[in-house]
């Protein structure tokens, strides 16, 4: 597929803008012939250029680039869901997406040549649990061993998948469960919200797993698939079957639903994701399921009385951002900030990068900037320094700067 410059709407931009061809390419900081060869399709502009163009032509990404044949990146979103809260999110993200491209050949080296190759989806219960049981051999886990968040994360270069973590604050499941597919790499990037709690970020990290699996299904059948498989790769049947003979034995809503918090504070999972795990058991193996009420809200008031991963990971102290960067890195074994470090170094214009790609605030765009170039300075330097840079604080969700929609 060819990626071309939509040549008619930016001649219309130019009338309306008031710009002419010569003053644009002043500013881009080109010559006349470049600007003509982008134009013709000779040649494309960097991601930096491509940026400054359409701020100054005021043209989003999905206007200025013409793509002939399937476009190279696809947004993906959990099927079954309201996309009404995350409308401003999906269209951001659908034009940064283009800006990926660039970042597929810098992540290429530290994933997989090919992809696991599962069997189909299928949301089968045997069929759903056995690829739950074959990506947990992938980072060496048994079939029944309690999963934490770096061994979910260790599984996604399995899958050619690269975690993007950021700081959205409060937001839908569609912003929870983004990602960008690229086509021509195979690969996949997976946005994780760190401002959700730690039993949040494991259940959305096993259902991002499940929906790159799920690709190939029908809307209906991906979101069962995805939700049982995210289930059993988090609670096995060995662990459902056994508190199954416990509960059932029990017929007082209020125990069984304490017995629950109990299981989910030693898993670190919502109570909802275990008594749905242990339903899911019941039901496959045609035996009376717990009659447990889903009450609206629970895991919301479960996960209430938790810090978010961000504040878990660095604490109720103000973090500076080269420390989110190193930490987000270490903790979810993402090349995502090398690879995003590596070409704001050579683009003009890395702060819009940043901001388009990772979907926050200026603010937030230029201290993760910052925080690339300190880290580049204490590494040239040999020895530690303070982290330096704007302060990014963990706040609850919904108050920091990148929360807000950008």
């Amino acid at each position: 597929m060819k990626t071309t410059l939509n040549s008619i709407a930016m001649a219309a931009a130019l009338d309306q803008t008031g710009l002419d061809r010569a003053g644009l390419a002043a500013q881009l900081g080109i010559s006349g012939q470049d600007l003509a060869s982008w134009e013709q399709g000779h040649a494309f502009p960097r991601p930096d250029q491509l940026l400054s163009l359409g701020l100054l032509l005021k043209l989003p990404y999905s206007d200025l680039v013409s793509e002939k044949g399937k476009p190279s990146s696809k947004l993906v979103y959990p099927a079954g869901v309201l996309l009404y809260r995350d409308q401003e999110r999906l269209r951001v993200a659908a034009e940064g997406a283009g800006l990926l491209e660039p970042l597929a050949a810098r992540l290429a080296p530290g994933l997989p040549d090919k992809a696991l190759t599962p069997a189909d989806a299928d949301p089968d219960y045997e069929a759903t649990l056995a690829l739950a049981e074959q990506l947990r051999e992938t980072v060496r886990m048994g079939r029944d061993a309690k999963l934490n968040v770096v061994h979910l994360a260790k599984m996604f270069p399995a899958l050619r998948a690269v975690i993007i973590p950021v700081l959205w604050g409060e937001c839908g499941t569609t912003s929870n469960l983004l990602q960008i597919r690229h086509r021509r790499s195979g690969m996949t990037w997976c946005y994780l919200n760190m401002d959700n709690t730690r039993h949040q970020v494991k259940k959305y990290l096993a259902r991002h797993l499940g929906q790159i699996l799920a690709r190939k299904l029908e809307s209906n059948k991906a979101a069962t698939f995805v939700e049982r498989f995210s289930r059993l790769l988090l609670f096995p049947p060995a662990y459902s079957k056994s508190v199954y003979r416990e509960l059932i034995a029990n017929s007082n809503f209020g125990a069984r639903y304490n017995r629950i918090v109990e299981l989910a504070k030693e898993h670190f999972l919502p109570p909802m994701t275990i008594c749905r795990a242990i339903n899911d058991y019941a039901l496959a193996h045609e035996i009376e399921p717990l009659k447990i009420r889903e009450v609206g809200g629970v895991d919301d008031k479960y996960n209430r009385q938790y810090r978010s991963m961000a504040q878990s990971l660095f604490g109720k102290n103000l973090t500076a951002a080269p420390m989110f960067i190193r930490g987000a890195a270490e903790n979810f074994e993402t090349p995502f900030f090398e690879s995003l470090k590596q070409e704001c170094a050579c683009c003009d214009g890395p702060v819009g990068l940043v901001q388009l790609i990772m979907q926050i605030s200026v603010l937030d765009a230029q201290a993760i900037v910052q925080g690339f170039q300190k880290g580049q300075g204490r590494k040239a330097a040999g020895k530690q320094k303070s982290a330096g840079g704007r302060r990014v604080q963990p706040k609850t969700p919904g108050q920091r700067s990148g929360g807000r929609r950008p």
